[in-house]
């Protein structure tokens, strides 16, 4: 975690894990941990290499995206799509958050098909939030933008808010699941089933057998 001398938001805290592919050529991905002790002051962070899949271990976060905002709290994931600019701020009271982030390149975060569990189990659609749209109080202000392209920053200025947007519409949108919705799928018989039934969300490859990358979730009570 950062030291308390030192201030440190989502664009000077984001450290790359580990990574496969190449954004350049869209195919592949990165995993990233962010660890913060402040948020971003008229900063603002916008990804144009691939989609966010944003999972917190500490700390409630208040994320203000283009169509609106989402609080989310470990527990909760929350993905991001490619181009959309995003502020990650602390929550309420928090002095610190460390998460992380499965970045998929050339592919999206969708749900799995269900085969022969029918219609229901694993993540149900209408589980799913979406943000509702709101305008920032202050439009007319210096702002600076963190554009990660390539896997580099670089950073510009403009002299407006760029959450100035009063309504959207269509389905490229963030969105938060609570992981504790999750209808959890098992053997009752006589061994463990394949480890696909513990899938939330999915992001194919061109190998129609083999994704990406899966966010799987095991959860027990």
């Amino acid at each position: 975690m950062p030291n308390d001398d030192e201030k440190i938001d989502f664009a000077d805290g984001l450290h790359t894990l580990a990574g496969s592919g190449d954004p350049n050529i869209k195919e592949g991905l990165a995993l990233y941990v962010y660890m913060i002790n402040s948020s971003m002051e008229r900063r603002a962070f916008c990804n144009t290499d691939g989609d966010f899949l944003i999972c917190p271990q500490l700390g409630n976060i208040d994320i203000v995206t283009e169509m609106g905002k989402i609080f989310l709290q470990p527990g909760e994931i929350c993905v991001i799509q490619r181009g959309v600019r995003f502020c990650l701020n602390l929550g309420p009271n928090v002095k610190e958050a460390r998460g992380y982030i499965t970045e998929v390149w050339g592919s999206m975060w969708e749900l799995p098909d269900l085969g022969p569990l029918g219609g229901h189990g694993l993540a149900n659609p209408r589980d799913f939030l979406y943000p509702v749209a709101a305008i920032d109080d202050e439009l007319h202000v210096d702002w600076k933008i963190f554009n990660k392209s390539n896997g580099q920053l670089n950073a510009i200025q403009q002299d407006h808010s760029p959450f100035d947007l009063v309504a959207w519409h269509g389905n490229v949108v963030p969105y938060k699941y609570d992981l504790t919705k999750f209808s959890s799928q098992n053997s009752t018989s006589i061994d463990h089933t394949d480890p696909s039934i513990f899938t939330v969300l999915t992001a194919k490859s061109r190998d129609p057998n083999t994704p990406l990358a899966d966010f799987l979730w095991f959860g027990w009570v």
